[in-house]
């Protein structure tokens, strides 16, 4: 073909002119050309993701024929579905931006119609739309789709040159391809063999092999005939071996190079390995595929081992079929591999993004868990994988409370409806069943609990518990809650480090990617976000969105969103709208979200975690392991213990690492309260800072720093514009007549981790941080105008700042008053933060709550007292407060209350015990959440305590010891608080007999509380019990 002459040509092309329905085809495909052009034209005015959107609706062929290519549709009408189908992609964009975007490439394509003599006219109209303004377009009326001629397909308009040999290879191969045997489809083998063609092996014999494939199947289909045709058909048969090592290198590095080792019988250093090694055991072993395909690899070898002995004779038959086998040799080889390819395909591009984030993880442990010139430890070492989590009740699923407090009121009743006979209604069916129950003259049960009560309580859902790591595994997708520093960071990075660790070790172990994203560095868009995360150093991130949106979906990445707390607030709505898009809208998708606990989180329809605080156990861990000498760390350790309220900040790990900071220098004691703790933390950071070198004035650092913090913190910014910062600077500076240079100074508290920079988008280091200095900035306007905190209690995000001004100032009672009438919640915080809260501010508090008006209140204020009587930890409180909820009929969602108020600390627990024993029988309207809070938290008793030994207790704590269905509830008070554990009379006997020493006073003492709570009460609790 290629050799027609000149003239020939001209008259086919003439002849083509006169074919029906030829010219048309030319002018759509010449008008498509046009809109392409105008999107490549404005891309540098255009979001990424809006681009690749563009460019996703220009390829569809049927939007294509019924609005583009019909000249007569009026320009509006096809912009507004241009826009639309781009819009129904893009949800978390503002529609009056996307037509901004999108009226820029129209602008650009009217210019290039109104070069084309064909498009003139549709030039002019598309001009004219742009000019107008919205209210000069009248409504046009719907156009008919129009079907295109089945003889005039229409091409993609940015047709892929490898279509047609891949379509003709496809062709050839599909009658012959076992894909049941095999378990993959032609097509897929087909797109992952072009996928390993294309990716570069870092070896040079390998590398250049699709466009060297490319060429000789393209010249062998289409360009030749004849002896040329036989050419190309050897060139062909030569890309055989080169496929197998690629494959191979790909796909099993280990076995690759197994390869390359010498036989016993070589006698030089270096073995290349030939086809037969390739072919063998050791390679693919072709001997153990489907019989069609060992038939093919045969041929396949033979033919590429005589064309490499010259050109061989062979029939056109031959030749065809020889290309077949050639290609269902090297499909299947692929096909083989085709898990580890895809890994391997998706994994290594990602390598250098996989070691930034071990760097982050290495960085944080330098940062955040070592104390200053200790080595890095390894991973088992750290223990961080110990940290442990429980899940919360979800919203919506406690108990009708009224419905409760209904059938306390007829449990009178009940007996009498049992002699006629009536049926109890579902919402009573268990209690009547356990009042139905007879007893005799002892008291005891007659037999075992019914079977219908085995069946009730066990569709009652079980709420998960484990290490925080593995409920990441296994949940999949969840909220992390905690307090600031109780390790939610520490965590995400944590596992983002040994998945990305694991990912470089073996990239071909089909395990998701990580991919972690600091939400508090969230400005236009949860993508944007994401593809910035991808960054790796400095350099822009080109990843194609859609691309990231469509692998999520598929479950090729995990996704850990940290510190959603941390949006900036007049981001908030946009971020929580994009994340429930996106968690409805990819169902797969594995993705963990950490944030602080005041957070609404009910939306996100995604079961929460809240982290456990540290146990005893690891405490002491810890300064072991922070102490340079053991002795030290037993010491300081006994120090701790003495004050309870220091115990209990230690079991936070940022307060215990800085408690260990503070203490290796301490110098008149450790401090009183939280903001005490923090100022000397800080203080500790920047005198060593200042041991480094020249540093900004001590004071006015904290000054400037504070003044960042108060107006950082007042803008609901966690993140703020490094110009901002320079502003803040600037502008304090000649207030106070500071010789400061902005950009330095920022630089300064970078390099000095009081600040993270991201490129042009600051933080503090810790959130913990931006609240010490807002309360710092705070603190001086305070005094300058106590009515300054006014505003600020109601807020959520001013409450810890709150907390440590209170801390900071040295007569703290007229905020404690003020903080108290409006937020008894903060009130209790501020108590929960001092060392020895003064009696007089306890009992202001207790009154404060017990005024409480509980027909008048609102919601609002029944939660706050709720938070606060927790934090208080007064059993006699939060039974009175349960009791006159119920009173006064104001139950309504008080299990998601609970949950949410219940720290799971020692005070907390306390006072859920008391409450229940105070209660009595009125606890049955709260015994789920009660229970529910309180067993979620539970903590079997230590060996030394009830002396049991160790094999035993690891049993206990898998949760597989059979429990009969008579049960013993026992009550143990310990040095740590109260503790429960369920004990069955038959496995009681059978502990015995393994040396559990439980004295008959307490089995005595047990089995009398589970009677009444059972009998007396008409309480059952087993099934919270046994979860």
């Amino acid at each position: 073909m290629s050799s027609l002459p000149g003239w020939l040509w001209s008259l086919l092309g003439t002849l083509v002119e006169w074919l029906p329905g030829v010219p048309a085809w030319r002018q759509r495909w010449k008008l498509g050309n046009h809109y392409r052009q105008a999107i490549h034209a404005a891309a540098d005015r255009l979001q990424p993701q809006v681009y690749q959107a563009c460019r996703r609706v220009l390829k569809e062929r049927e939007f294509f024929e019924r609005f583009f290519y019909p000249l007569g549709v009026p320009v509006r009408q096809e912009f507004d579905e241009f826009l639309k189908r781009i819009k129904s992609s893009l949800p978390e964009i503002e529609e009056q931006q996307l037509r901004d975007q999108l009226s820029t490439i129209y602008s650009e394509l009217a210019q290039l119609l109104l070069a084309d003599s064909a498009f003139v006219k549709r030039g002019e109209e598309i001009r004219d739309f742009l000019q107008a303004s919205p209210e000069d377009d009248e409504p046009s009326e719907p156009v008919r789709p129009i079907a295109p001629p089945a003889s005039e397909p229409l091409p993609s308009v940015e047709e892929d040159a490898d279509d047609a040999w891949r379509e003709k290879v496809a062709e050839e191969c599909a009658p012959d391809w076992p894909e049941q045997e095999i378990g993959c489809t032609l097509s897929a083998a087909l797109e992952l063999f072009c996928q390993a063609a294309r990716f570069p092996t870092g070896d040079a014999d390998l590398d250049g092999f699709a466009d060297t494939l490319r060429q000789a199947v393209r010249d062998y289909l289409f360009d030749a005939d004849g002896s040329a045709k036989l050419v190309f058909f050897g060139n062909c048969t030569r890309l055989l071996e080169p496929c197998l090592k690629r494959v191979l290198r790909l796909a099993d590095p280990q076995r690759y190079q197994a390869l390359h080792r010498p036989p016993p019988d070589w006698h030089h250093p270096r073995y290349d390995p030939t086809l037969a090694d390739f072919y063998g055991e050791r390679g693919f072993d072709f001997n153990g595929a489907p019989q069609r395909i060992a038939q093919a690899a045969r041929q396949a070898k033979r033919w590429r081992n005589e064309f490499a002995h010259g050109t061989p004779r062979i029939t056109e038959r031959e030749m065809a079929n020889g290309f077949v086998d050639l290609w269902l040799t090297m499909l299947w080889a692929t096909a083989k591999y085709r898990r580890e390819l895809e890994s391997a395909l998706f994994v290594l591009p990602w390598q250098a993004y996989l070691e930034k984030l071990v760097e982050r993880w290495r960085e944080h442990v330098r940062r955040w868990v070592l104390l200053e010139g200790q080595e890095l430890p390894s991973d088992d070492e750290l223990s961080l994988a110990q940290l442990t989590a429980e899940e919360l009740p979800p919203e919506g699923s406690e108990d009708d409370a009224e419905g409760d407090a209904e059938a306390e009121d007829e449990s009178e009743n009940a007996d009498a409806e049992d002699e006629t006979g009536d049926e109890p209604d579902e919402s009573e069916e268990g209690d009547s069943e356990e009042e139905g129950e007879t007893e005799d003259e002892s008291g005891d049960f007659e037999g075992a609990e019914s079977d219908e009560r085995e069946e009730e309580y066990a569709v009652l859902r079980e709420l998960r518990r484990g290490k925080v790591h593995d409920l990441f595994d296994q949940v999949g997708r969840l909220v992390l809650i905690a307090n600031a520093g109780a390790g939610k960071t520490t965590s995400l990075q944590h596992y983002a480090y040994l998945q990305a660790k694991t990912l470089l070790d073996n990239p071909r172990c089909s395990q998701p990617l990580p991919l972690y994203a600091e939400l508090r560095f969230y400005q236009t868009s949860l993508w944007q976000l994401l593809t910035a995360a991808l960054q790796v150093g400095g350099q822009r991130s080109s990843y194609d969105e859609s691309r990231l949106r469509r692998e999520i979906a598929e479950g090729k990445w995990v996704l850990l969103l940290d510190g959603l707390n941390e949006v900036p607030s007049d981001r908030q709505e946009q971020a929580f709208r994009e994340l429930e898009w996106l968690i409805e809208q990819n169902g797969q998708a594995r993705l963990v979200i950490t944030s602080r606990r005041d957070v609404p989180l009910g939306h996100l329809k995604l079961p929460v975690f809240r982290l456990d605080p540290l146990t005893d156990d690891q405490i002491v861990d810890f300064l072991k392991r922070h102490f340079p000498d053991k002795r030290q760390a037993e010491t300081f350790a006994r120090t701790l213990r003495r004050n309870p309220r220091l115990w209990d900040w230690g079991r936070n790990p940022l307060q215990l690492w800085m408690l260990v900071q503070v203490g290796l220098k301490a110098e008149g004691g450790l401090p009183e309260k939280r903001g005490q703790l923090l100022r000397r933390f800080i203080e500790y950071l920047l005198r060593r800072e200042e041991s480094k070198g020249p540093q900004t004035p001590r004071d006015i650092k904290l000054d400037l720093l504070s003044e960042i913090g108060y107006q950082t913190r007042q803008s609901g910014r966690v993140s703020f514009s490094r110009l901002q910062a320079w502003q803040i600077v600037k502008q304090r500076s000649q207030e106070m007549g500071y010789a400061v240079d902005s950009a330095e100074f920022v630089r300064e508290v970078c390099d000095n981790h009081l600040l993270a920079d991201q490129g042009e988008q600051l933080a503090f280091a810790h959130e913990m941080y931006q609240e010490y200095f807002a309360a710092c900035g705070l603190k001086w306007r305070y005094e300058a105008d106590p009515h300054v905190v006014e505003p600020l209690q109601g807020q959520a995000h001013w409450r810890e700042p709150l907390v440590l001004l209170w801390g900071l100032l040295e007569s703290p009672q007229a905020l404690y008053q003020r903080i108290l009438r409006d937020e008894p919640a903060v009130a209790a915080e501020c108590l929960a933060s001092a060392v020895q809260p003064k009696a007089d501010e306890q009992e202001q508090l207790r009154q404060r709550i017990l005024q409480v008006d509980y027909w008048k209140a609102s919601d609002e204020e029944l939660r706050k007292v709720l938070e606060a009587i927790y934090v208080l930890g007064d059993g006699s409180l939060l039974a009175r407060h349960l009791q006159e909820r119920q009173r006064q009929n104001r139950l309504e969602g008080i299990g998601r209350q609970i949950a949410e108020a219940f720290t799971g600390e020692e005070p907390a627990l306390r006072a859920t015990l008391d409450a229940l024993k105070q209660l009595g029988k009125s606890a049955r309207a709260f015994s789920q959440p009660l229970l529910q809070s309180l067993l979620v938290h539970l903590v079997l008793p230590k060996p030394h305590e009830l002396a049991f030994s160790q094999p035993l207790l690891q049993s206990l704590q898998a949760k597989d010891l059979k429990v009969p269905a008579e049960l013993q509830l026992a009550e143990i008070p310990s040095e740590n608080g109260t503790i429960l554990i369920l004990l069955g009379r038959e496995e009681l006997q059978s502990l015995q007999a393994k040396d559990l020493k439980v004295p008959a006073e307490l089995q005595r003492e047990a089995a009398q509380l589970w009677r009444t709570w059972r009998d007396e009460y008409k309480f059952a609790p087993i099934h919270l019990l046994l979860l």
